[in-house]
C-alpha cells in the first residue's frame, strides 16, 4: 500500500487507490493515461459528448468491452490537482456536466439491460445527488465570496 503524499489535502485520497498495488482495474483518471494505438483505432477515440468528467470512465468502459485491460501502474507518479478547472466548489454548469456525464454513461452502458422502474430510481438517484452538490456548492461559493 502507498502512504499518503505529503501535502495533499484529504479530499483527494478517495482518488488514490491505496489497495492495488499494480495491476488491472476497472478505469483510470483520464488526467493521464498511456493508452495503445491499436486499442483507440479498436474502440475509438474519448466521446466529445461528455462536456467535462465522465469521458475517461467511458473510454476504459469501452476498452473493456472489446477485450483491452486498463492497468494501474504505481511506479510511475503524476500529480494531477483536483478542481484545477473547476475549483474546489463547482459552479451550477459544471455540476450540471458532471450530473449529466453521470446519465449519459448510465444510459449508454447499462439502461438497456435494465427494468424502466430500475433505470427511473437510477435517473432519480443521479437527480438527487446532483440537486444536493448544487445547493451545497451554491452555499459554499458564497460563504467564499464573502469572507
Amino acid at each position: 500500500m502507498r502512504e499518503r503524499v505529503a501535502n495533499v489535502p484529504w479530499f483527494l485520497a478517495q482518488y488514490r487507490a491505496p489497495y492495488v498495488e499494480r495491476g488491472p482495474v476497472d478505469a483510470v483518471s483520464g488526467a493521464f493515461m498511456l493508452i495503445r494505438r491499436q486499442a483507440l483505432e479498436a474502440v475509438g477515440l474519448f466521446d466529445e459528448r461528455y462536456w467535462l468528467y465522465m469521458e475517461d470512465l467511458d473510454l476504459c468502459y469501452r476498452f473493456a468491452q472489446a477485450g483491452w485491460i486498463t492497468w494501474y501502474e504505481p511506479s510511475v507518479a503524476v500529480t494531477h490537482l483536483k478542481g484545477g478547472t473547476s475549483g474546489r466548489w463547482r459552479t451550477l454548469r459544471v455540476n450540471h456536466a458532471f450530473h449529466s456525464g453521470m446519465i449519459r454513461f448510465y444510459r449508454r452502458h447499462y439502461a438497456r439491460s435494465h427494468a424502466r422502474l430500475f433505470n427511473a430510481v437510477i435517473y432519480g438517484a443521479i437527480a438527487a445527488k446532483f440537486a444536493g452538490s448544487a445547493v451545497r456548492s451554491t452555499f459554499h461559493r458564497r460563504l467564499l465570496r464573502r469572507t
